[in-house]
């Protein structure tokens, strides 16, 4: 214990993590260059978790801890020592572009600065990046409909990977919502579909999926074959049970056939 006190020259209650070599602290923590926005909170909370178990003398610069009085001298140490370390590690993590908003706040030495500011500005300007990335990629999954002809795996494979993308960056999005956004940019051709969603409840993306692959495949194959039947898309994609009544509106059974009429 004297000699942490002795290598930290003040009496911290965190004195003896300050000494935590810096190579140590990084060790398995990934570099963050900024081109991809959509990293910045995963690497954020794997760099504070890391820093509050080995440095617990910066966690507190982490959380805007106010810089103590210089008559407090104890303290005064401690938070500069923290402070110029948690500039180091950063300076080491964080690599262009984003390590522009490190440099920043390099001291007139050199070869080092402050710390708690380089990490709060870094946190403000990929904050305020992700934020516009979220908006974007929202916009992508609602406003993208299915292009007439489209493969239906392609479709929802693209909704699928933005829905991903989005809760990456913290942006979840519930199987209600993303399942009425994929109805909303069904093309025309699956029109019977989308009511068969609306009467079923029950009938859930994977069963949107299937049902439209089969259209799509047996679409395909008609075009292939000039003696089949047009139109025996739908009814081959689906059970007797599936169809829907064009007249009635009413389950297991085709207009031509509606015993309403």
């Amino acid at each position: 214990m004297d000699t942490a006190a002795s290598n930290t020259g003040g009496g911290s209650a965190f004195a003896s993590d300050s000494s935590t070599n810096l190579a140590t602290v990084i060790k398995g923590l990934k570099k963050f260059d900024g081109k991809d926005p959509a990293e910045f909170k995963t690497w954020m909370k794997k760099f504070c978790v890391v820093l509050g178990v080995t440095r617990k003398d910066i966690l507190p610069l982490l959380k805007k801890q106010r810089k103590p009085d210089p008559a407090d001298t104890a303290a005064f140490d401690s938070y500069t020592r923290a402070n110029e370390d948690l500039y180091a590690i950063l300076y080491l993590l964080v690599e262009l572009p984003a390590a522009l908003s490190i440099q920043k706040h390099e001291d007139d030495t050199g070869i080092s600065g402050d710390g708690q500011a380089a990490f709060e500005e870094l946190c403000n300007n990929y904050d305020r990046v992700t934020d516009e990335v979220i908006r974007a990629k929202m916009e992508e999954l609602e406003n993208n409909p299915m292009n007439p002809g489209e493969n239906p795996d392609d479709y929802f494979n693209q909704k699928y990977l933005l829905r991903t993308q989005l809760d990456k960056m913290g942006e979840a999005i519930s199987d209600r919502r993303f399942k009425d956004i994929c109805v909303r940019g069904f093309s025309d051709e699956y029109k019977d579909v989308k009511l068969m969603v609306f009467r079923d409840p029950t009938f859930n993306v994977l069963d949107m999926q299937s049902t439209m692959r089969n259209i799509f495949l047996d679409e395909q194959s008609r075009k292939g074959w000039k003696g089949r039947i047009a139109g025996r898309g739908f009814a081959t994609a689906t059970t007797a049970s599936d169809i829907i009544c064009h007249s009635c509106y009413e389950s297991g059974h085709i207009r031509r056939n509606c015993p309403k009429i």
